[in-house]
């Protein structure tokens, strides 16, 4: 199973169906799996992503921002919120070429 997405990265084939529609997901932004926590408005294409992020609301937020003080309980999120210090925007838009500072922006931006 190939993607046939004008423009798509990922020129290898894909195991079965399934995996190709998550694939098309990323490019459609359809992201079926929302998380049901309060006040929390994400949403993913695979199962799998929502339970990682799901953690982020029970674990222990021991990752702190030097700068503000925000927490985070993987220590990857603290990397990427960084850049919103430091003005890096290495999250670029396939579209219209905005830069964001971290994913979910330019997943909500899609």
């Amino acid at each position: 199973y190939h993607c046939h997405w004008r423009g798509c990265s990922k020129p290898e084939s894909f195991g079965n169906k399934p995996k190709l529609t998550r694939h098309i997901h990323s490019h459609t932004g359809h992201k079926p799996h929302a998380c049901q926590y309060p006040g929390c408005e994400r949403a993913f294409v695979t199962k799998e992503q929502l339970k990682n992020h799901e953690t982020t609301h029970t674990r222990t937020k021991e990752h702190i921002c030097p700068v503000c003080g925000k927490g985070f309980a993987v220590k990857t999120a603290l990397t990427s919120h960084m850049n919103t210090h430091k003005g890096t925007k290495p999250y670029i838009c396939d579209i219209c070429h905005k830069g964001f500072a971290d994913s979910s922006n330019l997943s909500k931006h899609k």
